[in-house]
């Protein structure tokens, strides 16, 4: 009988929930709601899952990530804004910090109090509004992230954190891309800090972890292989390409593999091997995985062809990874069809790893 895979999930994510985006050229409706996690929480509710709660860790494992005046900002960017901006339906920025403002001049620094002016310094996309409940919603997500680490550091095979928001589009200084918090990154650090040499993670979301890269680029303990629609044709735009490849002690610890429009899972599946073979070549002692089940064809973010069953190729392939696994939940957008896709990856890896 195969051991239950253990699932963290929480209902303070609920709380993150902002009336509408901006995406390309538009006022949409979200696509990064809370009913996300109960088509997955669905889906996943007649099998071999063990829905676990999470356990608060404080503030701490977050700064050893993020910088304390975005941590600082965020938690405290609701009480901020309404406070110069009366009755809002969300907080979004008006000016954002771009080295074009300040070129040949002092860079330049944020408002001091002034939640308005501070929120163009802290976020970098138009696409990523708060809510009063966002912060929270926030260190949930981080928590269940960390949860999924004391499970490892336990000696669990394999753990899903069912995290909303996502977080891998997050960098150490600055949010965007639906991402408040790197919860993968903050992962990856607690289980160097829980004792492990190296640590890889696996990004197989649609689009570039450009957060991820970022914070981890110039450093060798932590590798990171991301698998996505080439910057050419979509989010992030500016970051993702192959000639990627890390800096400084990091050199060589960075790997991007571009995909483009359309590929189906013939193609992804080729590339997931070579990320697959050059993490087994840096030999990690744990691997997190930011699951994104956007490469799904018809995605509204996104623009590749992956079918349920091609997600359970996925799955299999990274159950072929012979080490423990930390599955941490990004993006997928289509409420249809995310809880079957997520299903599809999990069942793809039970069959295959030793859970």
């Amino acid at each position: 009988m195969q051991t239950p895979l253990s699932v963290v999930t929480s209902e303070d994510h609920r709380s993150h929930d902002p009336e509408f985006d901006i995406y390309a050229g538009s006022v949409v409706g979200r696509f990064e709601v809370p009913q996300r996690v109960d088509r997955i929480r669905d889906a996943l509710a007649d099998g071999p899952f063990l829905m676990t709660a999470p356990s608060h860790h404080g503030i701490e494992p977050v700064l050893r990530v993020h910088n304390p005046d975005l941590v600082d900002f965020l938690s405290t960017a609701w009480k901020e804004y309404t406070s110069v901006v009366s009755d809002p339906q969300i907080v979004i920025g008006e000016l954002f910090n771009h080295e074009g403002l300040v070129e040949g001049m002092p860079v330049g620094r944020p408002p001091a109090t002034n939640g308005y002016g501070r929120i163009g310094w802290f976020c970098f996309d138009t696409s990523s509004p708060l809510s009063e409940g966002s912060w929270p919603a926030a260190l949930a997500s981080a928590d269940i992230a960390l949860s999924g680490v004391d499970g490892l550091l336990a000696g669990e095979r394999v753990v899903y954190s069912l995290c909303r928001p996502p977080g891998h589009h997050a960098t150490r200084s600055a949010y965007g891309g639906f991402c408040l918090l790197n919860n993968a990154a903050i992962a990856a650090q607690a289980l160097l800090d829980g004792g492990a040499r190296r640590v890889t993670v696996l990004d197989v979301d649609a689009h570039h972890g450009n957060g991820t890269q970022q914070i981890f680029y110039q450093r060798s303990d932590v590798q990171f292989v991301s698998i996505h629609m080439d910057p050419e044709w979509n989010y992030p735009w500016f970051v993702g390409r192959a000639d990627e490849r890390g800096d400084g002690r990091g050199a060589g610890a960075n790997l991007n593999l571009p995909l483009p429009p359309g590929t189906t899972g013939d193609h992804y599946l080729t590339d997931l091997t070579t990320a697959i073979d050059s993490l087994n070549a840096f030999d990690p002692d744990y691997v997190v995985v930011s699951l994104g089940v956007d490469p799904a064809a018809g995605d509204p973010t996104a623009g590749l062809a992956l079918t349920t069953e091609d997600f359970n190729g996925v799955g299999r392939l990274i159950g072929t990874i012979d080490r423990p696994l930390l599955i941490v939940q990004e993006g997928g957008y289509q409420l249809h069809r995310i809880g079957a896709d997520v299903r599809a990856v999990l069942d793809g890896v039970g069959a295959v790893a030793r859970v």
